[in-house]
């Protein structure tokens, strides 16, 4: 449950959830390091590191302070040990299935996140300095939908304004 709430109420990938240290958090919002300098990138590329700031919803700090588990990350084992991305996933699995959500995966909880943030008008930089994105490409993802919504939104407001049909 901890790694559904910071991934979804961060925009944070599955990785960088797991590998949070809860020093990252100042009970306010998180100091986020996301990916990792030692991954390959093709071409013999290292991985590149993105730090931001988010800050933490009230639901997120609500939940964050009646956490029991003291230990080192927020997600991790009873003993303490890091949670490994496909255990995360094999805990997961199946019971997004038996909520007949097959299609379903962790990182979709970042999409959510940038189209709600997109939705509910945030500016492109705004959705990029929550995600960590470092370019506009990304976040068109997100707009594109939502400003879907928005101008089919206010088409109605229109239609219904001037009496309808």
């Amino acid at each position: 449950m901890t790694a559904y709430m910071i991934g979804l109420y961060t925009g944070q990938r599955e990785g960088d959830v797991l590998r949070l240290p809860r020093t990252r958090y100042d009970g306010s919002g998180f100091e986020i390091r996301q990916g990792r300098p030692d991954a390959k990138r093709g071409k013999g590329r290292k991985g590149r590191v993105v730090e931001i700031y988010v800050p933490a919803v009230k639901v997120l700090r609500e939940y964050l302070a009646a956490l029991s588990n003291p230990g080192l990350l927020f997600v991790a084992h009873a003993d303490g040990r890091p949670v490994k991305d496909y255990e995360l996933q094999d805990e997961i699995r199946p019971r997004l299935d038996a909520l007949g959500h097959t299609d379903y995966v962790f990182h979709g909880l970042r999409h959510t996140t940038g189209a709600a943030l997109a939705e509910m008008g945030a500016t492109d930089r705004e959705i990029m300095s929550i995600l960590g994105h470092l370019t506009e490409q990304m976040v068109t993802r997100y707009r594109k939908r939502a400003n879907q919504r928005l101008l089919a939104k206010s088409a109605i407001k229109k239609l219904e304004k001037g009496g309808g049909l």
